[in-house]
């Protein structure tokens, strides 16, 4: 659909991760990439259809390493 509107667009990999529903869910998954020196450009957070846990979209340079640092750090916070 974009590209027939011309629309200008790029398409990049993003992070995923579920978060507590607590406080500071958010900001510990941030401090996590940060440790790791990864930048985050942009983040979307919103509910799982269908569910009521929160889930984040990080937009990162190094998707696949984000990924695997926001799931250990899942794994911590639960």
């Amino acid at each position: 659909v974009l590209e027939s509107e011309r629309t200008s667009h790029t398409e990049t990999q993003v992070a995923q991760t579920m978060l507590q529903h607590r406080p500071g869910a958010l900001a510990f998954a941030a401090e996590r990439l940060g440790e790791a020196k990864i930048n985050i450009n942009y983040i979307y957070v919103g509910i799982e259809p269908g569910g009521d846990v929160p889930l984040a979209i990080f937009g990162v340079a190094d998707a696949a390493q984000a990924a695997k640092i926001l799931d250990e750090a899942a794994k911590i916070a639960a």
